[in-house]
């Protein structure tokens, strides 16, 4: 979507009208990415559980 398609209300007053051309390097993260971070038993305290967290993240 360019700046021209946002309803101006969403438009940044700083967002030029054009995409720069440095940027185009980040299009391998355009996605949907998966992570999770594991911490085993005790690694929180002692005493605490294995603690497994996930994440779902889009970029566009």
């Amino acid at each position: 979507m360019t700046s021209a398609e946002l309803p101006r209300h969403h438009v940044p007053a700083d967002l030029p009208d054009e995409r720069p051309t440095a940027l185009d390097r980040l299009d391998v993260l355009v996605g949907q990415w998966e992570g999770a971070a594991i911490f085993e038993a005790g690694f929180l305290g002692p005493g605490s559980p294995e603690v497994i967290g996930r994440s779902r993240t889009t970029f566009e």
